[in-house]
């Protein structure tokens, strides 16, 4: 739905970025439909919908695929190295927002993770 806005506007990309910044630091925008988390993704989106053709034909270049294997393995041997150092507690742990601690009791705090930082 609002495809035509984003083709129309000169700058998507930064915009869309600010607007994922933005409601990444308000947690108060809605929990009906999980805005903070649509924000989030939606640089991801307006990416997708300003790539052209040519920059899949890039990928498909001999350069390309010749440099994807030495990527990939190092990748490979890096989560192969990072794995058991990982502490998984933080993806797995669902807090949710109305259990967050509220700053003097009046209002939700701007801080990220407060419960995690106890910045408040």
């Amino acid at each position: 739905m609002t495809t035509p806005i984003w083709k129309m506007v000169r700058w998507p990309l930064p915009i869309a970025l600010g607007l994922a910044m933005a409601g990444t630091v308000t947690p108060e925008i809605g929990d009906d439909l999980d805005l903070q988390r649509v924000l989030q993704f939606l640089p991801y989106f307006v990416l997708g919908l300003i790539m052209k053709a040519e920059h899949f034909h890039m990928v498909r270049t001999r350069t390309v695929r010749m440099l994807s294997v030495p990527v990939g393995a190092v990748a490979l041997a890096f989560a192969w190295w990072a794995v058991p150092r990982m502490n998984t507690a933080w993806s797995t742990t669902v807090t949710p927002r109305r259990s967050w601690p509220r700053r003097g009791g009046a209002g939700r705090s701007w801080c990220w993770r407060c419960s995690a930082a106890r910045c408040c």
